[in-house]
Order: C-alpha cells, then structure tokens, then sequence
C-alpha cells in the first residue's frame, strides 16, 4: 500500500513540472543518469540512430532483421496486413 501512495504522490508531484515518459520513468532498475540520457533522445529523429537500435536489438534476439514502432498497436496492424489480413 505504501508503495502505491509513494508513486502516486511521485507522479501528483512530478506531473505539473516534468513530462512524464511511463517509458522512462516507470523503470526503477535505471539510475538518474541513464534517465536523463533518454529523455534527451525523446523527440528527436535520427535515423541513423533508430538503424542501429533496429540492428542491435536484432542482434540481441537472435535475428537478423528488426523494425521498431512508437506503438504497439501500429506494430500489430503492420503484421496484420502482413499476414493478409484486413482490419476495417
């Protein structure tokens, strides 16, 4: 329960200062400065850079090819259609 109210006093604090990236902030494993160092990513748009989170995370999983997407949802439409379904 004490957990709980701690993240919502954290958020409720946070929320008129901060954006809140649940992506970034959620995870309570990075430290402060590997917080910072994605925050600064948040936005930009390199494509070089997304070439070689796409590489690197292929890499990690085994793969020999992989694609990102900002959403989820986007991602399973994509294999939809792929798969020759047709979402109406």
């Amino acid at each position: 329960m004490k957990r709980k109210l701690r993240k919502v006093f954290y958020a409720l604090r946070h929320a008129p200062t901060v954006p809140f990236y649940g992506f970034i902030q959620g995870h309570s494993t990075l430290t402060g400065g590997q917080l910072r160092n994605a925050e600064r990513l948040v936005g930009i748009d390199d494509t070089e850079l997304v070439k070689a989170f796409e590489a690197e995370f292929a890499n990690q999983a085994g793969g020999s090819d992989a694609v990102s997407f900002a959403a989820a949802r986007m991602a399973f439409f994509c294999a939809d259609e792929g798969a020759g379904y047709r979402s109406r």
